[in-house]
C-alpha cells in the first residue's frame, strides 16, 4: 500500500464584517469564498515532492491532484 503525504493551502473567506471579535457573518455578507491556492505531496519514502499552484491554472492544478488521489 502507498501512503501520500498531502498539504492543501486555501485562501480565507472574505466578508463584510463590522467587529472584530465573535462574529457571526451570514452569506449575503462573503464578498469572495475560500479557495485552493496550492498542494504539495510526496509519497511516503520517496524524496520527490510534488507541487502545483493556481499560477499555472486552477484547472491544471485541480487535474494533477486528482490524479494522484484516484
Amino acid at each position: 500500500m502507498k501512503i501520500l503525504l498531502l498539504d492543501i493551502e486555501t485562501a480565507p473567506n472574505t466578508a463584510y464584517v463590522w467587529g472584530l471579535f465573535k462574529q457571526n457573518i451570514s452569506i449575503s455578507q462573503i464578498v469572495d469564498s475560500s479557495k485552493m491556492l496550492c498542494w504539495a505531496a510526496k509519497w511516503l519514502g520517496e524524496k520527490e515532492i510534488m507541487f502545483s499552484s493556481i499560477v499555472k491554472g486552477k484547472k491544471g492544478m485541480l487535474k494533477t491532484i486528482h490524479k494522484l488521489l484516484d
